[in-house]
């Protein structure tokens, strides 16, 4: 759904980038429309090849406020 591989969403999942997921007996993840929406925002937001002035550390705040479900802030 999204295009990445299952190596980065356990990556994604370790830094944060993405809400922590239940999971089922055998321990897969159960991974819902919200975590689709986070990995693909993470996956936008770090997609710029030049992040400089401070606009990657913008990035990873908005990353894992998104992750924290604050999507007011």
């Amino acid at each position: 759904m999204v295009g990445i591989h299952p190596n980065s969403v356990r990556l994604y999942e370790e830094l944060s980038f993405i809400s922590k997921p239940r999971r089922k007996s055998n321990g897969y993840r159960i991974l819902t429309d919200l975590h689709v929406g986070q990995l693909k925002f993470a996956r936008l937001a770090l997609r710029a090849e030049i992040l400089q002035h401070g606009l990657r550390e913008q990035a990873l705040a908005c990353i894992h406020l998104c992750a924290e479900t604050q999507f007011s802030k």
